[in-house]
């Protein structure tokens, strides 16, 4: 008599198996993290400022970011999520750090950021505001230096071997005369503790070679703020929300800033109202589209040497592509087609420009040289906009102008001849 092969027994044993497999994936860690996007937030009920009147038709976002460890399924099969990117370890925690220490600075550097959003906002409405600075905050610790696992990212150095560190330039003047190799007694404020710790010098990588220890350093602003505004984003961290929180005390204040509009910010914010790129743009652009936002405004980063060579980028093509997929319409401005190739780098890769020019002001001839110029790139002309009409016939009044800048390279005649290139999805 043949035994049966497959009996009800053994179909059961197997798929409690691969069930006892399937959830060991889905609920073991792995070594990597996980990005996650999150729906865009609205600011408006975070934010009390006293005497302040929260917009009753449209509203400022922030968006964040989910990080968390990935599980061993979701780094097996990194498509589980829409939007999500998977990252090693030292590409989330600063050197020496664990998670508990990340998420602590994460909530520091919110609360710091809060600060500061409430400062500039108050600042530039006018309101009396005192910023002092306590010492030098360590803004990042380069992984692979002395620094690394010693110091860490939100430190205060109060002190330098005990002389006192007011802002960063003290920090420079104290350590220019140090010897490479010699230890560095550092006096800082981390959260409620004040600690003192060693740290030998290394050479600088790149001449002049000088001693250094590895940090990044901003200066520790102390706030004096001459309301009490409240901002409370409960558990999110991260100094990403600066821009918004300090667009939405200033519309409080009275300046109608969204005009109706659902307008997504992320940036983060300086006391002096500078503002700095972020991460995670793509799980923040997939926040902002769940939550059907009219605008995302991105902080532009950095200047570059080279806009020519960053416009042709491969990291265009996949931003315009990314763009196209969550936004219906996409319009890129671009300087004048006169003095830089900008418009036909981009007109490229876009559906078509649309080509402004200064009534009354440009010459037909140089129009026209645009013209001919844009259609021998291969650039499809979409249209024509014709700005800066006298206004006396017309039922409203504005204007608008270019960065001085472009007054600087470009002749005048030419400082209407601009492409706004735009591209949607078809």
């Amino acid at each position: 008599m043949k035994r049966k092969l497959v009996t009800p027994g053994r179909l059961l044993a197997v798929g409690l198996a691969l069930l006892a497999v399937v959830l060991a994936l889905a609920l073991v860690p792995s070594k990597e993290y996980i990005f996650l996007p999150d729906r865009a937030h609205a600011v408006a009920p975070l934010v009390t400022v006293p005497g302040g009147h929260p917009p009753t038709d449209g509203s400022v976002y922030f968006v964040d970011v989910v990080v968390r460890k990935a599980t061993l399924l979701e780094r097996l099969f990194g498509g589980l999520h829409s939007g999500a990117d998977l990252y090693p370890a030292s590409a989330v925690n600063p050197p020496g750090t664990n998670d508990s220490a990340r998420q602590r600075i994460d909530l520091q550097d919110m609360h710091r950021s809060q600060e500061i959003a409430a400062a500039v906002a108050l600042k530039a409405a006018g309101k009396k505001v005192v910023l002092r600075s306590t010492g030098a905050l360590i803004d990042a610790v380069e992984p692979g230096l002395p620094a690394a696992g010693k110091l860490e990212p939100d430190d205060v150095i109060t002190a330098i071997d005990g002389k006192r560190v007011s802002d960063p330039r003290d920090v420079f003047e104290l350590m220019k005369n140090r010897k490479i190799g010699e230890k560095v007694d550092f006096t800082l404020r981390r959260g409620t503790q004040t600690l003192v710790v060693p740290v030998s010098t290394v050479a600088s990588p790149t001449p002049p070679k000088r001693a250094i220890v590895g940090i990044v350093l901003e200066p520790a602003i102390d706030v004096h703020l001459p309301v009490p505004v409240t901002i409370d984003a409960g558990g999110v961290g991260g100094p990403s929300a600066g821009l918004a929180f300090a667009l939405e005390v200033y519309q409080q204040l009275g300046h109608d800033i969204v005009h109706g509009h659902k307008v997504a910010v992320t940036g983060e914010i300086d006391a002096d109202g500078s503002v700095q790129p972020i991460g995670g743009v793509k799980q923040k652009t997939y926040g902002v589209r769940e939550a059907g936002a009219d605008v995302f405004l991105v902080p532009a980063g950095p200047s570059c040497p080279n806009p020519s060579g960053l416009l042709s980028a491969e990291a265009m093509s996949k931003f315009l592509e990314l763009a196209v997929l969550n936004f219906d319409f996409v319009i890129v401005d671009t300087p004048p087609v006169g003095p830089v190739a900008d418009a036909l780098l981009i007109g490229n890769m876009v559906d078509g420009a649309v080509l402004c020019v200064q009534g009354g002001k440009t010459p037909r001839e140089q129009v026209a040289e645009v013209r001919d110029r844009m259609l021998w790139a291969n650039v499809r002309i979409l249209g024509v906009v014709l700005n800066k009409l006298p206004a006396e016939d017309l039922a409203y009044r504005g204007g608008y102008a270019y960065d001085d800048s472009y007054f600087d390279i470009v002749p005048q005649a030419a400082a209407g001849n601009q492409a706004v290139t735009a591209s949607r999805r078809v």
